[in-house]
């Protein structure tokens, strides 16, 4: 490792993570391995470790690394989960057995699962409006977190037209062959059109807690309509993506 250059106007603890950053990104520093211990890098920078704290925190914010409580720092996956659109959407993917996000961690090459809260309650506004309800009519809501190789990666809710899902499987937490959108299909209210909203922002405490970011990782927010063949709104959905373990993908014609 390179010494600590004293003269220059770049702090110590830049410096540090600049090395890391390099060994990093060069693979010296593999996906999964752990940094040395903050001891071990200040007798190897002969600084303090205070400033090997503020080395790994630049680290954090870049999401480069993650601390794992009791084991120590770790250099995160760098292969991200590639989100096709549309064709993840597609009748295809829904007849092949295949919920969306299940098809983008398989493909690649994740273990995945998810939890599923589910609750029905009043509809409110704008859904009462989108599904052209009253507001104190009941909706059906399925709030999920997402996890690739037991890391999370995506917070999803969908809002369903409790009056035409009741009974069925969107009200158990295994949907079943082909997810939501294929027992949507069974009731002929199969989606054919979709429309997507996305913003990148910072997100909230409690945002970062739940997908476990580091401190200055932003998130992609997500809101997507799905239609019906007569034109009818049949799930609302808004997705929170860990920006860094994401790639959007779009692939239409010109």
């Amino acid at each position: 490792m390179a010494p600590i250059d004293r003269i220059s106007d770049r702090p110590a603890y830049q410096q540090i993570a600049d090395e890391l950053r390099s060994k990093i990104e060069t693979g010296a520093l593999a996906e999964g391995a752990k940094l040395p211990s903050e001891r071990e890098l200040s007798e190897t920078y002969g600084t303090a470790r205070v400033t090997v704290r503020q080395a790994i925190a630049v680290l954090r914010s870049e999401g480069l690394v993650a601390a794992e409580h009791g084991r120590g720092i770790f250099v995160k996956r760098r292969r991200p989960v590639i989100r096709t659109a549309p064709s993840r959407l597609s009748r295809s993917a829904r007849d092949a057995n295949q919920s969306a996000f299940i098809g983008d961690a398989t493909n690649a090459g994740y273990t995945w699962r998810v939890e599923t809260d589910i609750e029905i309650t009043a509809a409110g506004q704008p859904a009462g409006d989108l599904f052209g309800i009253e507001p104190d009519d009941d909706v059906l809501t399925r709030d999920r977190t997402m996890y690739v190789d037991d890391e999370p990666v995506q917070l999803a809710i969908s809002t369903y037209n409790y009056a035409i899902v009741k009974g069925t499987a969107l009200e158990q937490k295994d949907t079943g062959p082909g997810g939501a959108h294929a027992r949507l299909a069974d009731l002929g209210r199969a989606p054919v059109r979709f429309t997507e909203i996305l913003k990148a922002t910072m997100p909230t405490p409690g945002v970062a807690r739940l997908l476990r970011l580091g401190e200055g990782s932003p998130i992609i927010k997500i809101e997507r309509l799905a239609y019906d063949q007569a034109d009818r709104v049949v799930e609302i959905t808004h997705m929170t993506l860990a920006a860094d373990r994401y790639v959007l993908r779009y692939d239409f014609e010109g």
